[in-house]
């Protein structure tokens, strides 16, 4: 994504005969602050749409990537044979947050002590189908101006601290002495 644009793009776009574009989503969350005992029960990746031209429907698949700080060429090679983490079908998208459908590899690819990356790519592109014309679909990006940026939305829970140890109190005596004067 080009620091300039506000939409990020996952499909293909056939731009003359033979010559067609592949785009993919390349996403990373701060996922530092989740604490080291916390048991991770749901993960869902939330985009904004802002625009879907697409004439052809396909899926959506968010893959585990560490892709590290810097994105490289090496990013986009053999990208079908990382975990699968999440799809989302592009027939229907609603006009706010779209929400992908989790598998259960999304909680383990969760990094509670730094940034948790991963892709999307289009199942057209997987399955090495060539366009026929706009395959497609834009969402809002971090740098959207209206506020709408990806979410990762991350359930869990921590383990309740242990009680502290009941402390015995010495039991009180009362006593009345009754002198005779």
């Amino acid at each position: 994504m080009d620091d300039a644009n506000t939409v990020i793009e996952v499909g293909q776009n056939l731009t003359g005969t033979p010559t067609y574009v592949i785009t993919e989503i390349f996403l990373n969350f701060d996922t530092s602050s989740i604490p080291d005992d916390a048991t991770i029960t749901a993960v869902t990746l939330r985009l904004r749409l802002a625009f879907d031209l697409s004439t052809t429907d396909f899926i959506m698949r968010a893959r585990e990537r560490d892709w590290g700080d810097t994105l490289e060429a090496a990013d986009w090679a053999s990208v079908y044979t990382d975990t699968l983490l999440a799809t989302l079908d592009s027939a229907g998208l609603a006009g706010s947050y779209n929400s992908f459908v989790s598998q259960a590899a999304f909680i383990a690819a969760v990094n509670k002590t730094g940034r948790t990356r991963f892709f999307i790519h289009s199942s057209l592109q997987e399955s090495n189908t060539a366009p026929t014309g706009l395959e497609f679909v834009d969402f809002r990006a971090n740098e959207d101006i209206n506020g709408t940026p990806p979410q990762l939305d991350v359930t869990y829970s921590v383990p309740e601290a242990p009680l502290a140890p009941a402390t015995s109190q010495p039991a009180i005596a009362i006593s009345h002495s009754v002198a005779a004067y």
